[in-house]
């Protein structure tokens, strides 16, 4: 036996849950403000550790940079010597750039959504080298070379 609901009943169901859905904060776009976080203040927003492949000399890193305004690895392990960065920014996600805090504060262009930019730089010491996004406060990473 086959039970039928009548359209009204059924209308008001859905007009029923949208309600629900936007007050627990469930939405299908995923939901809250540009920017937001639930990391303390001063942690990575990235995480992860990426290797780089080698064009002859050259160690080459491919980092993306998402819609969530983070790099997609936290930390790039290098040895001394030339690094390339190439910064592909993911379809959907803001402008992005890769700046160097140090390293004469080298960097890639601003690339949007689709694109990809790059910044070469000479690493000759071991140590750690921190670079941004100086679009987005607080998304940043590491290159260590060890």
């Amino acid at each position: 036996m086959t039970r039928r609901t009548s359209p009204s009943v059924r209308a008001v169901g859905v007009v029923l849950a949208v309600p629900l859905a936007l007050a627990s904060g469930t939405t299908a776009c995923g939901g809250g403000s540009a920017g937001s976080s639930s990391r303390p203040s001063g942690a990575p927003l990235a995480s992860g550790t990426l290797l780089p492949t080698m064009q002859g000399s050259v160690q080459v890193f491919d980092l993306h940079g998402t819609p969530q305004n983070l790099f997609s690895a936290g930390t790039l392990e290098a040895k001394p010597g030339t690094v390339r960065i190439v910064l592909h920014v993911d379809p959907g996600s803001a402008p992005h750039n890769v700046t160097f805090n140090e390293l004469g504060k080298a960097a890639t262009p601003t690339v949007d959504a689709g694109g990809t930019g790059s910044v070469t730089v000479a690493v000759p010491d071991t140590g750690v080298y921190t670079f941004s996004c100086t679009i987005h406060p607080g998304m940043r990473a590491a290159l260590h070379v060890g």
